[in-house]
């Protein structure tokens, strides 16, 4: 899923609001004591907590558990990828199977897209072949 928005877990989003609004009202009452740090902390502690907490992955910055456990469980290489590539063809696949099990698509349809998610597929693996042999290559160079 890619969208201009940052994707927290229902946790993380808690956490944020809490640790921001404390912050703020502590920065507030620093800067300009007075009703603004109790509005803060009312707008953050009050409101916007409760409401994340009751309203979860349905908020477009907090992530929906399905999502939340993908990626929490997605392998990381050595390199610091995490292998979404895979999850993400998994998933095309997966919506390519559910529109021809609807009949929203043909057959041939079907087939047609299928080959070209899994000549996709061949393609990134190919490249990402070429790549770590070319970085191997770098390290020889090198050390020598």
């Amino acid at each position: 899923m890619s969208s201009a928005l940052p994707q927290l877990t229902k946790s993380e989003a808690l956490k944020t609001i809490a640790v921001l609004t404390l912050g703020l009202t502590a920065l507030a009452g620093a800067v300009a004591p007075g009703q603004i740090p109790g509005m803060i902390a009312i707008s953050g502690l009050i409101i916007a907590l409760p409401l994340t907490a009751i309203l979860g992955d349905r908020l477009p910055y907090v992530a929906s558990e399905d999502d939340a456990e993908s990626t929490a469980t997605e392998p990381v290489t050595a390199n610091g990828d995490t292998g979404t590539t895979d999850t993400e063809d998994d998933h095309a696949v997966a919506k390519l199977r559910d529109r021809y099990a609807r009949g929203e698509i043909d057959e041939a349809e079907f087939e047609r897209r299928l080959d070209q998610l899994l000549a996709t597929e061949d393609l990134d693996e190919t490249v990402d072949a070429g790549t770590t042999g070319r970085n191997r290559a770098d390290e020889t160079v090198e050390l020598e």
